[in-house]
């Protein structure tokens, strides 16, 4: 007999009270109070994923205890490639993937995922050039403010087409809106552009929490990322009910140091009276066991940081699409892969003293 019968029937011979109450995530276990989930893409990032694989993986991660998953939107999937031409049949792909995950128990963040550096050509659409450096790139909506009116103008049909869609949890405006050289202006520009991003919610998502995902320290140097760029301005707090930072494995300096940046950062963010979830962490070796070490460092850290609420990491792909050894499942194997159980088993309503 299978674990799942078991339950079934265990459940099913208790008083409905006693059954329901067992069957329904509690209070301290709801993504209101942990977020305790995944960042799931689909092939592509076009959320074209089969109703069957979304409810298998759905159905999991809530057995699971996961409570949340996240859906990265880029740029190119909802505009281009001309200026204003959109697509709500992408929108619909992505309706029905909340629809399932929904019926699964779980709750979904839209995370607008677009990348913000030199890196980021792919996931642009071709109009948006930066007049700085003439190419297509997430900085052109700092640097152009015709780029910058294009993109709010999508962002706001983007959020009044999923507008009322039930299973929505909230919203992560951008994901590491970073920038070099650091400039007082660009910073200006960027906490207006983030300000007009949280005024499109409050008229049309008002009840839904908005986060960005922040970088919280440079991977290949002991810098402190968040703290150096955004400096904890009220004026960003303010359109933030939640802060979101994404914390990866160093490679330039050890992880005692990136630990106690991450550590101060979620000490200052509390004081300031904003709570605090990890929107992405992972590793990527391809070998399962440098990877479950990884997971182990790093949600040890994360269980005995103070102050943090949730985390969820990078990354699930269902589908066998580019080998992305960030990947908690293995298509080869079609199974899990041992982080997967790692990170299972240390949920955020269980910390460590």
């Amino acid at each position: 007999m299978t674990t799942s019968t078991s339950r079934r029937r265990f459940l099913a011979a208790l008083p409905v009270p006693m059954a329901a109450w067992l069957q329904e995530p509690q209070p301290c276990c709801t993504a209101a109070v942990h977020p305790f989930g995944l960042n799931y893409i689909s092939k592509h990032h076009r959320y074209q994923t089969s109703d069957g694989m979304l409810l298998r993986d759905f159905q999991r991660f809530r057995k699971d205890g996961l409570n949340l998953v996240s859906f990265s939107l880029y740029w190119y999937c909802l505009e281009g490639p001309g200026q204003g031409v959109y697509h709500p049949d992408f929108l619909n792909g992505v309706r029905r993937c909340i629809a399932r995950a929904q019926e699964a128990g779980l709750q979904v963040l839209v995370t607008m995922h677009t990348l913000w550096g030199t890196d980021s050509q792919w996931c642009t659409p071709a109009y948006a050039v930066d007049p700085v450096t003439k190419t297509p790139r997430g900085l052109a909506v700092i640097h152009s403010p015709a780029v910058r009116q294009a993109f709010l103008k999508m962002y706001e049909w983007m959020v009044s087409t999923l507008a009322g869609t039930p299973g929505i949890w909230g919203y992560a405006m951008l994901n590491e809106p970073w920038y070099f050289p650091l400039t007082d202006a660009d910073r200006e520009t960027f906490i207006a552009f983030i300000q007009a991003q949280k005024a499109i919610h409050n008229r049309l998502t008002p009840r839904l929490p908005t986060t960005i995902r922040f970088v919280d320290h440079r991977a290949d140097g002991p810098v402190n990322h968040f703290r150096r760029d955004w400096n904890f301005d009220q004026r960003l707090l303010d359109c933030l009910d939640w802060v979101g930072l994404n914390c990866y494995p160093p490679t330039g300096y050890s992880w005692d140091k990136a630990a106690a940046f991450l550590a101060g950062n979620v000490a200052e963010l509390n004081r300031k009276n904003k709570k605090v979830f990890i929107t992405e962490f992972g590793a990527n070796p391809a070998d399962d066991a440098a990877q479950s070490n990884a997971y182990r460092q790093m949600l040890d850290t994360f269980q005995r940081t103070d102050g943090i609420r949730g985390w969820m990491p990078w990354v699930w792909i269902s589908e066998n699409w580019y080998g992305d050894h960030f990947d908690l499942w293995s298509s080869d194997r079609s199974t899990t892969r041992p982080a997967y159980d790692v990170f299972v088993a240390n949920p955020p309503w269980k910390k460590r003293l």
